[in-house]
């Protein structure tokens, strides 16, 4: 524990670490030092300490990593770190989030790269009062802080360069609006706040899809069109678990083409065929799917296309059936014909869809009217889509001649009925000279 001696204006550190507590003054200097203070432990249980020289307005920065306590007076000049917190990475990195009043900024300095260096993280309006720091296990800065100017409680994450910020809730002015952040294992922050609006204590946790993939790129190689792009910066706690893949054939137009694992940072689209394609990219975490990358355009010159139309379409009309039959295009578009569609309509020019099958060129249309007319087209379909259509073929299904056919088994049941009065009278006469 550090705390300042409001009575003697000095920096003192408590621990139990051996068992019994014991205190120590770290900071004695004659100016009013200590309050406020932020702490944190590094990989080696080493104590990091930032605090503020109240007399001096200056950020002070202590450690015990070389087994005694080593001052630095961190930033001096202005006034500086009256809030202030630190955290270490997992490089033993000191990283510390302060407040500066003359500019009314809120500055992160660090030595990650070795020496001291400070930055702004954040300039609009008077921000970082009652700030709050924490790191996850990439090493990634997460901060909540307070934008006096409108009371705003924000919550700030940092990857690299780049800084993003939201707001987690509006406040009314009050004396105190102190906070407290700490990360889970997942990563996921959990921040605890007073609100001096109903003098309560709350608690704000991230539920969230993951932001949007970074840098998406598109090229055109032999296999078709290679997409790329760097993971989404937060998946907000909640692990991503797919990444979805959109294309359009305009800016904005877009349909969901796949669907990727976790891990997948590529994708091969064997399926644009020539034209100008746009590309997104999504994450999807337990709570949905995130932000879609910025959008990849890329023009790809035409390999294949869709097939002719099949030749010399016949429709033969049966009994309750018409049956249909073609020959392959003589162009396939350079891509196997995988299929046939077959346009039926009942009046000409007026075609739907009736179905669509395999790679044959025959089909019997049994769900048809005897004596209504049927008009027929057919389609070539290959990888890159639907070719151009026959010519129209019609066909009128047609019962059998029932009259012909009544009058032939007239005749037949009648030779056998003749036939069987002669078996009849045969056996008769038989059998009376039998008996004689």
């Amino acid at each position: 524990i550090c705390y300042n001696n409001f009575v003697d204006h000095n920096l003192k550190y408590a621990s139990n670490a051996h068992g019994q507590w014991k205190r120590t003054t770290i900071d004695d200097s004659p100016n009013s030092v200590g309050n406020p203070s932020g702490m944190a432990l590094d990989q080696n249980d080493k104590v990091h300490i930032c605090y503020y020289d109240f007399t001096a307005k200056d950020l002070r920065y202590i450690n015990n990593t070389g087994g005694t306590w080593d001052r630095v007076d961190l930033v001096s000049g202005n006034d500086v770190g009256s809030y202030s917190d630190i955290a270490v990475d997992s490089n033993n990195k000191v990283h510390i989030v302060f407040y500066g009043a003359t500019n009314q900024e809120l500055y992160h300095i660090t030595n990650a790269a070795g020496s001291w260096s400070n930055e702004i993280l954040d300039s609009m309006g008077d921000v970082d009062r009652f700030c709050s720091v924490a790191m996850d296990g990439q090493d990634r800065l997460h901060v909540v802080y307070l934008q006096w100017g409108t009371f705003d409680l924000m919550y700030g994450r940092q990857t690299g360069n780049l800084w993003t910020s939201v707001r987690l809730d509006h406040l009314r002015e009050g004396m105190y609006m102190d906070n407290s952040l700490v990360l889970d294992w997942d990563g996921r922050p959990h921040i605890v706040y007073y609100d001096p609006t109903h003098s309560d204590l709350k608690l704000a946790e991230p539920f969230a899809e993951p932001s949007a993939p970074l840098n998406l790129e598109a090229e055109v190689n032999a296999s078709g069109v290679l997409l790329s792009w760097d993971d989404a910066l937060w998946d907000h706690g909640y692990p991503i678990h797919e990444y979805r893949v959109y294309r359009g054939l305009s800016p904005g137009s877009m349909v969901l083409i796949d669907h990727l694992g976790a891990t997948a940072n590529e994708y091969l689209d064997q399926t644009a065929y020539g034209g100008t394609y746009y590309y997104r990219v999504a994450a999807v975490n337990d709570i949905g799917v995130g932000q879609r990358s910025d959008e990849a355009e890329i023009a790809v010159e035409a390999t294949m296309f869709a097939p002719g139309a099949p030749e010399n379409l016949d429709a033969d009309a049966g009994n309750g059936t018409v049956t249909l039959t073609w020959d392959r295009p003589d162009d396939d578009g350079g891509s196997p014909i995988t299929g046939y569609n077959i346009y039926r309509g009942t009046a000409e020019g007026y075609l739907v869809l009736l179905t669509t099958i395999g790679n044959v060129t025959t089909y019997t249309d049994d769900e048809v009217v005897n004596g209504q007319t049927y008009w027929y087209k057919v389609s070539a379909v290959n990888a890159v889509g639907e070719g151009a259509m026959t010519g129209m073929e019609s066909a009128t299904p047609t019962a059998e001649d029932k009259d012909d056919d009544g009058g032939s088994n007239t005749m037949l049941y009648i030779i056998i009925a003749i036939m069987a009065i002669a078996a009849v009278a045969v056996a008769a006469v038989f059998f009376l000279r039998k008996r004689k």
